[in-house]
C-alpha cells in the first residue's frame, strides 16, 4: 500500500473541496458546528497488496477524543480489491485491545458481524475513529484508490498535529482558513 499524506496542506483545490458546505452539514450532525481538519491521505492499494489489519484509529494516535474518517472512493472499492470493512457498533466500546505489528496495530478482540461497505467512484463513507475497520487483500490486477480526510471538533485537540490548523467550519458554516 502507498500513502500520500497531508495533501490538503499543499492544494487549494483540495482545501476548497473538503470544506464544502454540504460536507460541513454532514459533519455537523456528528461532530458539532465547529470543526478542523486533522489529517488527510490518499491510499493506494496495489494489486497483490495484503490485508490491512482490523484496528481503531485511536489505537494508533492514542487520542481520547473522536475524529471522523471521511472516505471517498477514487476508484470502485469492493471485496476483491481491498474495499473497506467495518464492525457495526464497535465505535461505542471505547479503545479495544491492540498489539503492534511492525508499523501497524491490530485489534486482538474477535471481530463479529463485519460488513463490507462497497463504494463506487465518488461515494463517501463516514465513520468514527473508534470504529473497527480493515481492508482485505487486493486480489485484482488494478489499483484501489481512496482519499481519506479526518475531521475533528474544534473543542478537541491533537497534540501530534503541528499548527497551523486548517479550520473547516464555524457556527455550522464553511469557514476554510
Amino acid at each position: 500500500m502507498t500513502f500520500f499524506s497531508n495533501i490538503f496542506r499543499r492544494s487549494e483545490y483540495v482545501r476548497a473541496f473538503i470544506s464544502q458546505q454540504k460536507i460541513v452539514e454532514l459533519l455537523r450532525q456528528v461532530s458539532g458546528s465547529d470543526c478542523w481538519v486533522r489529517w488527510d491521505q490518499c491510499v493506494v492499494k496495489n494489486p497483490g497488496a495484503p490485508e490491512f489489519p482490523w484496528h481503531q484509529d485511536n489505537a494508533y494516535n492514542r487520542l481520547k477524543d473522536t475524529h471522523y474518517q471521511f472516505w471517498i472512493g477514487l476508484t470502485e472499492m469492493n471485496e476483491r480489491n481491498g474495499g473497506l470493512w467495518l464492525q457495526p457498533g464497535s465505535h461505542m466500546q471505547g479503545l479495544l485491545p491492540h498489539i503492534r505489528l511492525a508499523n501497524h496495530v491490530q485489534c486482538t478482540r474477535p471481530v463479529e458481524n463485519a460488513r463490507l461497505i462497497p463504494a463506487e467512484k465518488g461515494d463517501v463513507i463516514l465513520f468514527s475513529s473508534w470504529m473497527l475497520h480493515h481492508t482485505k487483500p487486493n486480489e485484482t490486477d488494478a489499483e484501489r484508490w481512496a482519499y481519506v480526510v479526518e475531521y475533528m471538533s474544534l473543542d478537541d485537540y491533537d497534540p501530534l498535529v503541528e499548527p497551523p490548523y486548517f479550520m473547516l467550519s464555524e457556527d455550522g458554516l464553511s469557514a476554510p482558513r
